[in-house]
Formats: structure tokens, sequence, C-alpha cells
């Protein structure tokens, strides 16, 4: 991120609503929720009324948060539509309407290009940078291509997709990209298992790619049912988090917040018709905010260096075994764990997260270190604890 010191574990989510359409009492009710980087209703110029959008940035700012601002003037679509000289001075307009505002984040870039489009994406993300300097940038990429579950040709699919996000991390020299998936929240008949290992497998790999370009990146998580995917439970909420946030990510974007789609199979967004909270809103709110209370502070603190499974069938490279930290771990079920290990940015402390990666029962967990601690804690579905281990 451009504020190479901001490791802070943002919330944010997908809006797609019209600008005007949200009411200032709003923002207090996403920061009360945990949400603290919220993305704005959609600007149009020439629909929308600029000062929809800096009412709400004057309440973030007012509120201590910041917005990331979806402005169509600055979207790799628009670019696509009217050339580069034209997208130029769109995106200088955008920038001179909204990204002097001090509660501004940065541009919102577009989500998921295919690969034709990937050109446009890169040109457009370049351009803004270019225009909004000291402002991020945030663009949303497609679920990880070389996910088992697909069909094709796996090694071929994985090494397009790869160059594709390797072209992509080192043309724009972003520091902050997305992606999202929610085969996690698969329902019961659409085989549970291979949709969480495909889960796993992209967070694991988009990682990788973004740790060596020296970028972070956020992942777009399920609050929304619709078509395979079921309407997350609370512990789904918290096992999406957890799981998130033990395989590196910095931040989550949530699908979405505001009711949009007006066809069939969508339900139970946080907010539905007249801007009424639904009880997703709560579950979320829940969840954020034990997260940030037990956590927040940490999570700042500590960068993601490695990652192990215990009692599931995802990747055997990534099988946990006894380390130079723990001796053994004993659970009272053979459900899964995520064993993730940090280390300080500044510093020289070291960490290990444990998660029951379980999405629906509770377990009891007992960790033996090797400087003698003997650790034990029952755990949520989902719910992760942090150790201290250096």
């Amino acid at each position: 991120m451009n504020n190479k010191k901001d490791h802070s574990f943002k919330y944010s989510f997908w809006n797609y609503v019209d600008a005007g359409t949200i009411p200032l009492s709003a923002v207090k009710e996403w920061k009360e929720c945990g949400i603290n980087l919220p993305m704005s209703p959609v600007y149009k110029p020439g629909v929308s009324k600029k000062e929809d959008i800096i009412s709400l940035l004057d309440e973030c700012e007012k509120n201590g948060i910041k917005m990331l601002i979806s402005d169509v003037r600055t979207t790799f679509k628009k670019l696509i539509e009217v050339g580069e000289e034209e997208f130029r001075g769109l995106v200088k307009e955008a920038y001179e309407d909204f990204g002097r505002h001090p509660a501004t984040y940065g541009f919102y870039i577009g989500d998921e290009p295919n690969f034709d489009e990937m050109k446009y994406f890169i040109q457009a993300q370049n351009i803004v940078n270019e225009i909004a300097i000291g402002l991020e940038t945030f663009g949303n990429l497609l679920p990880y291509f070389g996910a088992y579950f697909e069909p094709g040709d796996k090694e071929e699919r994985e090494k397009k997709y790869v160059n594709t996000i390797n072209e992509y991390l080192t043309k724009t020299n972003t520091k902050l990209t997305g992606f999202d998936q929610y085969t996690q929240c698969n329902d019961i008949e659409y085989d549970q298992e291979t949709g969480i290992n495909s889960y796993y497998y992209g967070l694991d790999r988009f990682r990788e790619l973004c740790e060596a370009k020296g970028a972070e990146f956020f992942m777009s998580l399920l609050s929304v049912g619709h078509w395979q995917y079921r309407i997350p439970t609370q512990d789904d909420i918290r096992w999406q988090i957890s799981t998130a946030v033990a395989h590196g990510a910095r931040g989550i974007v949530w699908f979405y917040f505001y009711s949009f789609f007006n066809e069939p199979s969508y339900r139970m967004s946080p907010y539905y018709a007249f801007n009424r909270k639904t009880s997703m809103y709560d579950k979320i709110q829940y969840e954020q905010w034990f997260f940030q209370k037990r956590y927040g502070e940490l999570i700042n603190r500590i960068k993601l260096h490695s990652i192990y499974h215990i009692n599931d069938n995802y990747h055997y490279g990534k099988k946990w075994l006894p380390d130079s930290y723990i001796e053994k771990i004993e659970t009272k079920q053979q459900y899964p764990l995520i064993i993730s290990y940090y280390k300080e940015y500044e510093g020289n402390g070291e960490y290990v997260s444990i998660v029951n990666a379980s999405q629906t029962r509770q377990n009891h967990i007992k960790s033996y270190f090797r400087n003698g601690d003997v650790k034990e804690a029952w755990l949520a579905p989902g719910e992760i604890i942090f150790y201290k281990v250096k």
C-alpha cells in the first residue's frame, strides 16, 4: 500500500447502488459494524450529484474512517469505452471532485477482467496512479483459475493465470489487489470439501504471487446467498474471516452489503430495501467486533510467513509436522485445523495462530510448545486464536 506502515486489517464491502440512495446515517452504522474502509455508492457523471459523495466523505471523516471511491470514470471498462485520451481527462475530473478529500482512500478500478481485458485493467490502474498521486487504487481479480475443481487442462490454465497475474503485478507495481472466491460456502449438494480445498488453494497461490512482488491482497468473501452458495451462517462468517487471515489476507471485501441484484436466488444481504438491516448485518458486526477487540492491534504488527493444515485432505505439502516451536497438538475431535506462523514487521516477536477449520463443530485444542508451555482452548467453528512463541 502507498502508506508502507499501514498494515491494519481492513473490512470493506462491495457497493453497487447509485450515489444518492444511501443516507448519511449509514456511515455510523458501517463503523458500528466494524467496517473501516467502505466502498462508496457508484458515482455516474450526469446522473449522480457530487454532493452526495462528498457528504458521505465528510461523514466518514467525522467517524475516523476512509472511503474507497467507486466512480465509473476511473474504471477499466470506461477506458475500453472512450480510449486513453478521454479516459485521462475523466480521471482528472474524478480526482478533482473527490481525490483531495482527507477521507478518500483511493479509487476503484474495476472487477474481474477477463484475459483479453487485462491490458486495459493494467493501463487504467497505471493512469489512475499517475494522476491520483498519494492515493490507493484497488481492483479485483477473478478466482484463481488454477484451482483444481475447474474443468480443463489444469497445468495450462494455471500457467496462463500465473503469467497474467505476474504481468499485472509487475507492470502496475501495485501494492494492493484482491480476488474473490465463494466455493467455501457451497451448499450441501455441491461438493463442499472440494469447494473448501479450492478456496485454500486459491488463497495460497494468490498470496505467494503477491508476496513475491511485495504486494498485499484483500479477499472478497461471501455475505449473500446465491446460485450454489448457501446463506452464510454466523459460523460461516467467523470461518471466512479467520481462514482469510490465516492465509495472509490484509482485508476483507464482503459480497455484498446492499441489495442490488433483482433476480432469483440472491438473498439475505446485510441491507435490503429502504436501507433496512437484516440479521446478516448483526452476524458480520458481531464477528468483526470480536476479531478487532481480540486481535486488531496484534494483526497490525505481524506478517504471515507460513501456513499448515491438520486433519484434512488439503494439499499434502501443507501438512503440519512438529517443529521448533510446537512439539504436539492434541484435539478432542479430529476436525481440521490451520496452523499459521507470523513475524513482526518491526521487532523480533513471532506468533502462531490456530484455526478450528470445522465450519460446523467446536473443538478443544491443546498445544504443547517446545519452551514447556501448554496452551489449551475451546474454539468455536472457524474461530482463531493467537499465541506468542518468541
